[in-house]
């Protein structure tokens, strides 16, 4: 149950991420008014924010342990959301406010396949390959939810149907945390 726990984090954090970021460049034309230029660069913006995020995870992952650092990592993807609902429409605002997501993302995947890893060794392979196909699942249901959301409902609120997403990351991610660190105190005992 753990382990698919884990792994349901990842479908839960790719689907509140993709409900919106499938989005973003119809968001940036249609809503914020950015030209081709300014939204390449937007997207640029958040690419490069996601590597500095992945190299961080690499410098404190032994510190914090996989566990740890999978969940606190949803919490900046948690804030750009909200921060979303807050800033609107303005470019420059709103690419600051995706800076939490784009470091939170990159570090996330990251996270999780080591967190699979560690949970268990043995089946590290198949973990991470469906902890990939979970992305995939997540990725497609996020789609899918913001698609249908922007139907019915238009942008304005579309962030909060990823905040929802990620909140459930966040307290399965948390049970998990809970559940091994258990498992590891019974064995010590």
């Amino acid at each position: 149950p753990v382990l698919m726990a884990i792994v349901f984090v990842t479908v839960l954090s790719a689907a509140g991420q993709f409900a919106t970021f499938s989005y973003v460049m119809p968001y940036l034309r249609d809503v914020v008014r950015a030209t081709p230029l300014e939204a390449s660069l937007f997207l640029a913006w958040f690419g490069v924010w996601g590597l500095f995020g992945n190299v961080l995870m690499t410098r404190i992952i032994d510190r914090l342990g996989p566990h740890l650092a999978s969940t606190l990592m949803l919490l900046p993807i948690a804030a750009s959301f909200v921060l979303w609902a807050i800033v609107g429409d303005r470019l420059v605002w709103l690419a600051l406010a995706m800076v939490p997501w784009a470091i939170g993302l990159f570090a996330l995947n990251s996270s999780q396949q080591a967190r699979l890893s560690a949970t268990s060794p043995p089946l590290a392979p198949a973990l991470l390959a469906l902890n990939t196909s979970a992305i995939y699942l997540g990725q497609a249901t996020g789609a899918a939810s913001g698609g249908w959301f922007v139907a019915h409902q238009g942008y304005g609120s579309l962030w909060l149907v990823s905040l929802g997403a990620i909140a459930g990351a966040i307290a399965l991610s948390v049970w998990a945390l809970r559940q091994v660190a258990a498992g590891r105190q019974a064995l010590a005992a």
